[in-house]
């Protein structure tokens, strides 16, 4: 099997690891040529997915003329590789393969313009291109929103990084509507990225997305695993739709629930109210920068991914109903991104535990849990001491975490260690009968 290797660098003979967006060291590759040659030139831009019924690459361009002015006349280099060692893929992407080790190279092919030769690929079918002007209103929103998302997120409305000075050319309406919002701080796109990163931290067995709402189903086991995600606006009426998700939920056997934010599209949370949905679960998001002084929790065990005995010691610490095993580890185990299982054991037996989960420069901190008979002795601080600093040492920048807004002293606890809470969130349910309850 060839592999492809697209960098805008010459003369490489071995590829060697780096850190990227895995937080690890890994070599990048590609079994699909066309995929490689968009990465020959370096632009942390790659807007392109897969068709889903041929597998055939699509790039979409962001605004017009995306494509042309990100490629033409810029000269690239694609590596064939020769791949004796491990390799694995760590996403969702099928041609996407990592190795941990040096590569070797083959052979190397200079491309003296990586538009034409992206062009030959649209020609001949390989690569599917999807111009700006031929793509639908609710598409180019959806755009808007990633980007002004990314501004926030990476402060890109300032700084003279190349990517900042990319998004202010070509994306200066959603900037100037930015700093209009300076007043908040951008809190409100913030939200809708924190709970992107929550839904992808923990995936559901199965999610449907309908205009805008991300529906998750997993068999009754929690309420974020079995919710109604309002993330983006509708275009359908809100009537109409609420019943329709209520019929999927109903048929299997779910009540359904409604997972709310202040960012949550205008009429909602009130129409939900009129309709018989009562506040149930409120939640806090706490956030903070993972400080550079986090040092390393010696009692605190930790490996990098979830291993069975690791797995039935949280389900037990988390008291998870017998029931819902087979559930829980389904998600558990299909977490795309890198993980951070930490534990702390007492002659032998886990007695506290927590789940760290890595993604665009930030770590989730779920399930902090400390046994019953050995609270009080900071173990709950010792371990998201543990996931940050792990979270650190894999490009991390910041931390941030959920807590039920009853629960005082776990606030209190990380209040001392520096989070701050960003928002609020909650669950509006209906009591439908005849259906079962969520197990949380």
């Amino acid at each position: 099997m060839n592999y492809y290797h697209g960098s805008p660098k010459g003369n490489i003979k071995q590829l060697k690891p780096q850190v990227s967006t895995h937080g690890k060291e890994y070599v990048y590759l590609s079994t699909n040529e066309v995929v490689a040659t968009l990465y020959t030139v370096s632009n942390n831009f790659y807007t392109y997915g897969f068709d889903e019924a041929s597998g055939v690459p699509v790039y979409t361009e962001y605004f017009p003329g995306a494509l042309k002015e990100i490629y033409c006349g810029k000269v690239g280099h694609m590596y064939r590789c020769s791949v004796d060692k491990p390799v694995f893929n760590p996403t969702n992407i099928g041609c996407a393969f990592v190795c941990q080790e040096p590569v070797d190279v083959i052979d190397e092919i200079k491309i003296q313009d990586v538009y034409k030769r992206l062009m030959e690929f649209v020609d001949g079918g390989l690569l599917i291109l999807r111009r700006y002007e031929e793509l639908s209103e609710k598409h180019i929103q959806f755009i808007e929103e990633q980007i002004e998302n990314e501004i926030i997120d990476k402060e890109l409305g300032q700084g003279d990084t190349e990517y900042s000075k990319f998004i202010r050319k070509y994306f200066p309406q959603i900037i100037d509507k930015v700093i209009g919002q300076s007043d908040s701080g951008g809190r409100m796109s913030s939200i809708k990225k924190y709970e992107e990163l929550a839904i992808n931290a923990f995936p559901a067995l199965l999610t449907e997305v309908y205009d805008g709402w991300v529906l998750r189903f997993s068999n009754g086991y929690t309420y974020r695993g079995n919710s109604v995600n309002p993330l983006y606006k509708s275009t359908e009426d809100l009537d109409k739709k609420i019943e329709c998700v209520e019929k999927k939920y109903q048929a299997k056997g779910l009540p359904c629930v409604f997972k709310m934010t202040d960012e949550t599209e205008d009429d909602l949370d009130q129409l939900l109210e009129a309709r018989g949905y009562v506040n149930q679960k409120q939640a806090h998001i706490m956030t903070m920068a993972c400080p550079a002084d986090c040092e390393s929790q010696g009692l605190v065990q930790i490996e990098d991914k979830i291993e069975i005995e690791w797995l039935e010691g949280f389900l037990f610490i988390n008291k998870v109903n017998e029931s819902s095993h087979g559930t829980a580890k389904a998600m558990l185990t299909s977490i795309g991104n890198p993980v951070i299982c930490a534990s702390i054991r007492v002659e032998g037996k886990m007695v506290a535990c927590g789940l760290g989960v890595i993604e665009d420069k930030k770590v989730g901190l779920f399930d902090i849990v400390v046994d019953q008979d050995h609270r009080r002795k900071g173990y709950g601080s010792k371990i998201c001491q543990a996931i940050m600093k792990t979270g650190l040492d894999h490009g991390a920048e910041t931390a941030y975490l959920q807590v039920a807004v009853q629960n005082d002293k776990a606030i209190e606890m990380y209040k001392k260690m520096g989070f701050e809470t960003m928002y609020t969130y909650w669950y509006r349910v209906k009591d439908m009968k005849g259906l079962g309850k969520i197990d949380d």
